[in-house]
């Protein structure tokens, strides 16, 4: 899930990589709009929530907002794509997650 909103994401800040083309790269935190697409709320309370039932790291600054590393956000895709990839030999035996 965490790994096709990040692609949406990146089609929406298409602009983002046209600018990046230029020599101007993109925030090291995710912007608002993006924050907003990732947990599909707009108080910053719930977003706070959203994050930690999701099991995201991330900072509160000083006005309440989370603020998220853009870092963050590609190392939780990687490790979700690695573990939807894996294997369960579990499985196998007949046995459960």
């Amino acid at each position: 899930m965490i790994a096709q909103i990040y692609l949406l994401m990146k089609d929406e800040c298409m602009n983002d990589i046209e600018l990046g083309d230029l020599g101007v790269s993109e925030s090291i935190i995710l912007t608002d709009d993006e924050l907003l697409l990732l947990t599909g709320r707009k108080n910053k309370s719930l977003q706070i929530k959203w994050l930690r039932e999701n099991k995201f790291s991330f900072h509160v600054n000083l006005l309440g907002k989370p603020i998220i590393l853009r870092s963050s956000l590609n190392q939780k895709v990687i490790i979700e794509q690695k573990q939807q990839q894996e294997p369960d030999f579990g499985a196998l035996n007949g046995k459960e997650p």
